[in-house]
Order: structure tokens, then C-alpha cells, then sequence
């Protein structure tokens, strides 16, 4: 029998996670059954069927009173109470879903665990006491006896450990650095405004600020030996969805630019990054990445060297798209390895 999913909120992440979970072929391990938005039923089934990055859903999105009919499914969008909590497991609900953009993430995931959710998922780093599943590397890890908030981590994050990784595994890094240019988040002001810290309130349409970056921090916490050898910084660029990133890296070992095309053209085409690390030998440009589902996308043309022993690659993402993906693909772990306390 199929696990029950609730989405908690649909802003941010939230539209694409349902239509990725829905489209993805999931239904005999999970069925989203509810939708908690305060802005209420006729406001999500807006929000559903159109978007201004990814369009308009092909199939119908229906309203019925309180419920929401997506093709054959029927999702139920009910508002949180007052302080903000849902009674799960008076819902029926097994599993929770949240968006890890939100600034009270932390107390969020505490409410739905202490509300009846058996486990609670994160669309991006699910926080310090949360375990972060990087399909590719560590999902062999995951343990549903002890881990019950896990997240996906950033898509910053799978985007620049799925190369690294694979350089780390041929090359032996020596020492590393990445840049990545990041779409605009849902909560950057769009003008000037009274923000918190020197940098939140400023117009993010109208400058590009350079943001602390903690990617290279929480691989470290997944992969020790690339978290201390990497270092990177982020700019938010006014793009909608799409990221562009660039690694280089000086290596231990000595090699030739054939060996590195060769080492990424079959990690891509390997079962443990089937459907993650995409290659292109076109010239893209961010839009041309919009709805991709691999968490990052290799341009051959740009596997750059200097010498026998420092490698540059470069590459997009979608930030939205790829990890409502991975969060459809986390789901399905979860449920695959089996939920306790659930028939």
C-alpha cells in the first residue's frame, strides 16, 4: 500500500515537487494526499496549473470544494491552524515534505515530528540534525531505524559534488575551487528594502551580491576528504531557475585532457549517476536548462587544462527542477527502505 505524503506549503520548491512526484511514476510507493497552504485551495490549483518558468501543466488541474483533482489523483489543501501545526497522524499522513528555504526550518520540521510525521523530508539541507542524501554518493547510507528528517541537500551542493566527486575518484584532488552563479531565491527582494544583515536587503534585479557559501562545509560532512580540499564562493544572478557553476581543481595524479572526457562520459553513462550528471556538447544558455532534471549538466566543449595536472569543468542546473526531482527520488527511498511504525 502506498505511504501517504503531505506537501507543506506550495511556494518556493513546493509546485514543482508535486508535479515532479506525480509525473514520476511513484504511485505504487507513495500517493500526496494533502497540501497545507493558508492561501487556500482555489490559490494552489492556480499555482499548479500555470508557472512562469516550467508553463502550464498538460493535464487539467481541477477544484472541488477543498480538494484538488490532478489527473486521476486527488490531493485535499487544508490551512495549518493557528500556530502553524497539522495533526498527522490524526491525517493519516506518514510523511511530511518541506521546502528547506524556509527561515523557521528548524521549528517546521520539530511541529511535524512532534505532530505524528514518521519522517519529515527536505527539498534542499535539512539542518544540523537532519541526514543529507547526495543521490550519487551517500544515499547507500541511509538508515530508516535512525535517520527521520533527511533532506536532499541544496541544489548548489549536488551540483558541485557529483564533478568533484567523480575528479576526486580518477584524479585525486589536490586543491580545489568553485564559483557558482545561482538563480534568484524566492525571498530576495526585488528592491531595496529593510532586510537583515549588509547584504538581504538589497535589490537583488538590480545588483549581483556575493553570498557566503557553506557547500564545501556540508560536503566535507559527506565526503571528508573533498571538504577539506575544496573552496567556493556564490553570486545570486536576476535569472529565474537556471545555475552555471565552474570547478578547477589541481590533482594529484598526472593525465590527459582525453582521460578526463573519457572519465565523465562513463560516469554519466554508470548506474550510480544514471539520471544525475548529464553531458552537452552545445553551447547552452541558462534558459536552455530549464526543467532538467540531472542535478548538473557538463558541457564537454569546456573540460578545460593547464598542463598535465589542473582540470577546469563547467556546467548548469536547474535549482528547482533537479531537486523536486531528487526530492521525488528521496521519497522513494525512504519508502523503498520502509517506514516504521507504517503497515
Amino acid at each position: 500500500m502506498p505511504l501517504r505524503v503531505a506537501i507543506d506549503g506550495l511556494a518556493g520548491v513546493g509546485r514543482q515537487i508535486v508535479v515532479a512526484a506525480s509525473a514520476g511514476g511513484f504511485s505504487d510507493l507513495f500517493e500526496i494526499v494533502q497540501i497545507n497552504e493558508a492561501a487556500g485551495a482555489e490559490t494552489v490549483q492556480r499555482r499548479l496549473q500555470r508557472d512562469s518558468v516550467y508553463g502550464r501543466l498538460p493535464q487539467t488541474v481541477e477544484l472541488d470544494g477543498d480538494t484538488i483533482r490532478l489527473g486521476e489523483r486527488s490531493i485535499q489543501v487544508m490551512a495549518p491552524a493557528p500556530d502553524g501545526t497539522v495533526d498527522w497522524e490524526k491525517r493519516g499522513v506518514d510523511i511530511v515534505v518541506v521546502d528547506g528555504g524556509h527561515t523557521d526550518l528548524a521549528d517546521r520540521v520539530t511541529a511535524h515530528r512532534e505532530h505524528g510525521a514518521k519522517k519529515v523530508v527536505v527539498a534542499g539541507s535539512p539542518g544540523p540534525d537532519g541526514k543529507t542524501v547526495l543521490f550519487g554518493l551517500n544515499d547507500g547510507s541511509y538508515d530508516p531505524d535512525v535517520h527521520h528528517v533527511v533532506g536532499t541537500g541544496s541544489a548548489l551542493l549536488n551540483a558541485v559534488a557529483l564533478p568533484a566527486s567523480i575528479i576526486q575518484t580518477n584524479f585525486a584532488i589536490a586543491r580545489g575551487a568553485y564559483t557558482v552563479v545561482h538563480p534568484l531565491a524566492s525571498g530576495q527582494a526585488p528592491m531595496d528594502s529593510m532586510g537583515s544583515g549588509n547584504l538581504a536587503g538589497r535589490s537583488a534585479w538590480n545588483l549581483i551580491p556575493d553570498l557566503n557559501d557553506r557547500s564545501s562545509v556540508e560536503l566535507g560532512e559527506i565526503e571528508p576528504i573533498l571538504g577539506s580540499k575544496l573552496f567556493g564562493s556564490v553570486v545570486h544572478a536576476p535569472v529565474a531557475a537556471t545555475g552555471w557553476i565552474t570547478l578547477s581543481a589541481e590533482t594529484e595524479r598526472r593525465f590527459e585532457l582525453s582521460d578526463a572526457v573519457a572519465a565523465f562520459t562513463d560516469a554519466a553513462q554508470s548506474e550510480q549517476f544514471n539520471g544525475l550528471l548529464g553531458l552537452t556538447s552545445e553551447s547552452l544558455v541558462s534558459g536552455d536548462v530549464a526543467g532538467n532534471a540531472y542535478s548538473v549538466t557538463l558541457a564537454t566543449g569546456e573540460i578545460a587544462m593547464i598542463g598535465r595536472a589542473f582540470l577546469s569543468v563547467r556546467g548548469w542546473f536547474d535549482a528547482d527542477w533537479a531537486i523536486a526531482c531528487r526530492t521525488a527520488d528521496l521519497l522513494a527511498l525512504v519508502c523503498e527502505a520502509g517506514v516504521p511504525g507504517t503497515a
